[in-house]
């Protein structure tokens, strides 16, 4: 990564915002007035997969924001190997994740 600080302050910056929203969605859709994914479906399939979705994605959010924090901050407390490491291993978890939701939505589309 360069050795820029408006990048790394950038990346820390957009990596901590992602991962507030992430942790407060539920909040912030309450204060705007928007319906959860879980109070729209009325089956009680289509509900359970939108409510393990909705926590998935959020997992997803802090996931992601947790990357971007790492690329912005990690240079400066972590060796570049260990930053590098680190950084696929979230990459792959998030990867796991998205699969995770397709899956949830597959199992509940195929109960229905």
């Amino acid at each position: 990564m360069p050795e820029f600080p408006a990048v790394r302050i950038f990346f820390s910056f957009i990596g901590l915002l992602v991962i507030v929203l992430a942790v407060l969605t539920q909040k912030l859709q309450h204060a705007l007035g928007v319906r959860s994914r879980r109070e729209v479906f009325t089956h009680p399939s289509f509900r359970r997969s939108a409510s393990i979705i909705e926590r998935l994605g959020q997992l997803l959010g802090v996931v992601i924001g947790a990357g971007f924090l790492l690329q912005g901050v990690g240079p400066l407390i972590l060796p570049s190997a260990a930053t590098y490491t680190i950084s696929m291993i979230l990459i792959g978890f998030a990867g796991a994740i998205v699969l995770a939701m397709f899956g949830v939505v597959l199992a509940h589309w195929k109960s229905r």
